[in-house]
């Protein structure tokens, strides 16, 4: 189930279509074919397999509650919509995409909580801007710096495949806890938190 912040930031997103963080940056390859539509899939599905929350979506519950659902198969597929590659003239092109996503339909995070947008220049080989959507839901500020570190590391290693070298799924899942499951109090034993209260 999400947490309480993470259901704030939903239904901020369900209601509002506010609550989506967008990362838009600009990578120079000095090798053009790395920006290839293959590898840019193949990065955008590696880095669904090594932060799971980014390819699942939210299901509603009864009670006003939500939870996270996953599903493996969305680390080996793409879904529709999900990650577009596109060849443009120039800068001024960037704006129509970014127009589209503020004032366009909101991300669905009933169907996923995150996308990617590749806008390869034509006028200027091996120049690419990436535009990641991301529900705040599943990320903070820390975690997009994270998630766009990676990409670029990722993309320039065209023979990696998606999950090579990975923990377990239920190992990487393990680690996704909502913000309330990691107050220190819910880890000490009773005894332990009085003795601390007194040294303080």
């Amino acid at each position: 189930d999400l947490g309480n912040e993470e259901l704030g930031f939903y239904f901020d997103s369900a209601f509002s279509g506010t609550a989506t963080t967008i990362q838009d940056f600009e990578i120079f390859a000095t090798d053009p074919s790395l920006l290839d539509e293959e590898n840019v899939v193949r990065t955008w599905l590696r880095l669904k397999n090594m932060f799971p929350l980014i390819a699942c979506k939210v299901v509603e519950n009864e009670g006003g509650t939500a939870s996270f659902h996953f599903d493996e198969e969305r680390l080996r597929t793409i879904g529709s919509g999900e990650a577009e590659v596109h060849d443009i003239q120039s800068d001024d092109d960037v704006g129509i995409f970014v127009d589209r996503l503020l004032k366009g339909r909101p991300l669905d995070c009933s169907k996923a909580v995150s996308q990617i947008l590749a806008l390869r220049r034509k006028d200027a080989p091996g120049q690419c801007r990436i535009i990641i959507p991301v529900a705040h839901c599943v990320t903070d500020g820390m975690a997009n710096g994270t998630l766009v570190r990676t990409f670029c590391n990722e993309i320039c290693f065209p023979s990696i495949k998606p999950d090579k070298g990975l923990k377990s799924i239920e190992e990487r899942l393990s680690l996704l806890l909502p913000l309330e499951e990691l107050h220190p109090k819910l880890h000490i034993t009773a005894a332990r938190l009085r003795w601390r209260r007194a040294a303080a």
